[in-house]
């Protein structure tokens, strides 16, 4: 019996996408899906949940992942625009937006790569908390109440 000089065709394995970058594209994707099947040439239908056109273009994300060989940064580096990745990382994350597509990549792909990554609402600045805790400061001084840090009473104690 003879062994055949063709060589057989390997199916395609597909391999999933890691949960945390599964959170992240769909957190990614959710309010950006005509964006998104644009550029994967993919229509939208019009009467179509959005939730399921979601999934369809996260999975769609993924296959491009794998087609491209490119990790989570590669694929936002080279198919996103810096705005969308700007957006994102101020709105989503609660980081900053400067910089362009590979630094914004970089800084989304880190967060996505936590452990804990979960995509739920909008995160506060921590800019926020200090502004917060200096109107607390500047309340306390104006009804007329010293607060324990206050330099007044530093000095009150210190004498």
């Amino acid at each position: 019996m003879r062994r055949s000089s063709r060589r057989q065709r390997s199916e395609k394995k597909r391999v999933d996408i890691p949960a945390s970058l599964k959170v992240g594209l769909t957190s990614l994707v959710t309010g950006n899906e005509r964006l998104v099947a644009n550029m994967l040439d993919f229509e939208l239908d019009e009467g179509k949940d959005t939730s399921a056109a979601v999934e369809i273009l996260v999975s769609k994300l993924g296959d491009c992942l794998q087609v491209n060989n490119l990790n989570a940064e590669g694929l936002l580096a080279r198919f996103f625009d810096s705005e969308v990745l700007s957006k994102y990382c101020i709105e989503v994350l609660g980081k900053s937006g400067k910089g362009k597509e590979p630094v914004l990549a970089a800084r989304i792909a880190r967060e996505w790569a936590k452990p804990g990554f979960e995509h739920s609402e909008p995160l506060l600045k921590k800019s926020n908390k200090r502004k917060e805790s200096r109107n607390n400061e500047n309340d306390d001084k104006h009804s007329g109440v010293e607060s324990e840090s206050s330099p007044a009473k530093k000095k009150k104690t210190q004498q």
